[in-house]
C-alpha cells in the first residue's frame, strides 16, 4: 500500500479496496432498530443505562406564526460541530473513512468533531476544535484555520438547532507531523486523496453533506473552483 506522510495515498478508483483492507466495513445488524420508548421497556444493563447519554435530548421551540398563532415545534438538541478542508503540499486531501449508524452506510468525510468543555473555555473555540480534531485524526499539525462561514451552517434547519463551522486549514511548513491519537470506540482511518479525485466523489452519495458544503467553500477560498 502506497503512503505519503505516514497516511495511505489513494484515488477515486481504490479506496474503496484500501479502507477494506484497514478494516473500515459496514457493520451487520444485531437486531432491528426500535424506538427509544420501547428500548427503555427493555432490561437493561448498567452500562446500556450508562450509554443513554449519548441519545438526542429533545426540546419544544415556542414561536409565534404569521397568524398570529403559537407554533408548538419539536427539535433534538446537538452540539454544534467544525469541519476542516486542508491540502497537503502535493493538492492530496485529506479524507476520513467510516461508518455511520445514522445511515447504516459507510461514507466518506473531512476531518470533523465537535467542542470538548475545554474548547468552550477559549475565545474561539471552534477554531480550537478544528485544529485539535484534525490533528488527533490525521496527526497533521495545523498551522491556523480560516473561517469559511463564520456564522456556521444549518444542518437540519428545521428540526434541529444544530450548525456545522467549515473551515480552511494551512498545515505548517515545514511539515509538523504527530502520532494519530484516537479514540478506542472510533473506528475510521483517514487517508490522502488527489484533489481531483475527491471532487469527481462529491456526487458519488458517499460524501457527508457538510463536507460537499466545506469542499465547496475551501475551493472558492482558494480560487480553485475552476482549475479542478
Amino acid at each position: 500500500m502506497e503512503t505519503k506522510y505516514g497516511l495511505p495515498l489513494v484515488n477515486a478508483q481504490n479506496f474503496e479496496v484500501v479502507i477494506d483492507e484497514l478494516g473500515v466495513k459496514s457493520w451487520p445488524r444485531t437486531r432491528e432498530p426500535m424506538i427509544l420508548e420501547e428500548y427503555l421497556k427493555g432490561n437493561l444493563t448498567d452500562e446500556e443505562r450508562g450509554e443513554l447519554r449519548f441519545a438526542p435530548k429533545t426540546e419544544v421551540v415556542f414561536l409565534e406564526d404569521p397568524l398570529g398563532k403559537e407554533f408548538r415545534g419539536f427539535r433534538p438538541i446537538f452540539r454544534h460541530g467544525v469541519t476542516v478542508f486542508t491540502m497537503s503540499p502535493e493538492d492530496m486531501v485529506i479524507i476520513v473513512a467510516d461508518f455511520r449508524h445514522g445511515t447504516e452506510e459507510l461514507s466518506l468525510s473531512l476531518p470533523s468533531g465537535t467542542p470538548t468543555r475545554m474548547d468552550m473555555n477559549f475565545p474561539y473555540p471552534m477554531e480550537v476544535c478544528g485544529k485539535r480534531e484534525f490533528q488527533e485524526e490525521t496527526g497533521f499539525e495545523l498551522e491556523k484555520l480560516i473561517p469559511l462561514s463564520p456564522q456556521g451552517i444549518a444542518v437540519h434547519g428545521r428540526p434541529s438547532n444544530q450548525k456545522q463551522f467549515p473551515f480552511l486549514g494551512v498545515v505548517k511548513k515545514p511539515l509538523v507531523i504527530h502520532p494519530e491519537w484516537k479514540d478506542e470506540k472510533e473506528f475510521l482511518t483517514t487517508f490522502l486523496m488527489p484533489l481531483q479525485d475527491w471532487y469527481s466523489l462529491l456526487p458519488s452519495g458517499l460524501v457527508l453533506e457538510y463536507s460537499l458544503t466545506a469542499t465547496y467553500l475551501a475551493l472558492k477560498q482558494l480560487g480553485r473552483l475552476r482549475l479542478v
